[in-house]
C-alpha cells in the first residue's frame, strides 16, 4: 500500500504534468477521460480497475466498488487520513481548469499538513 506522502506526490506529480483538468465531452470532472486524462484521485486507479460507473462518484461518500478499485491499486482507502486526503485533492482538481507547477507544490504542502493535524 502507498503510504499519504506518496498518494500526496504522485497526485500532486500528476497535476503538475496533466497540467489541465480532466474533463468528459460534458465539460464535467472525470476520474478517467476518453482523451486519457485523468483528475487527482482516478490518477491512482489502475485502469484494470477502473469502471465508467465511477463518474459522478464524490471521494466525500464513495460507493464500494470505487473503494474496491482505489483499496486494488495500492490505496488503502479505509484509512481515514486517506479519505481526507483524496477528499481534498478531488475538489482541487474540480475547482482548477489549469494546474501551474508552483501552485499545486504550494497545495500539496498545505494539504498535507492539514490532513496530518
Amino acid at each position: 500500500m502507498m503510504t499519504l506522502e506518496e498518494i500526496n506526490d504522485k497526485i500532486a506529480n500528476h497535476l503538475i504534468e496533466q497540467t489541465v483538468q480532466a474533463l468528459n465531452e460534458k465539460g464535467q470532472c472525470s476520474y478517467l477521460t476518453t482523451a486519457g486524462l485523468k483528475c487527482a484521485v482516478g490518477c491512482l486507479i489502475k485502469e484494470e480497475y477502473y469502471d465508467p460507473s465511477f463518474e459522478g462518484v464524490s471521494m466525500v461518500v464513495p460507493r464500494d466498488d470505487l473503494k474496491d478499485a482505489l483499496y486494488k491499486s495500492g490505496i488503502n482507502i479505509t484509512d481515514h487520513k486517506i479519505k481526507i486526503l483524496l477528499t481534498i485533492w478531488q475538489g482541487y482538481h474540480d475547482d482548477q481548469p489549469v494546474f501551474q507547477a508552483d501552485k499545486v507544490k504550494a497545495k500539496s504542502q498545505e494539504i498535507l499538513k492539514a490532513v496530518n493535524v
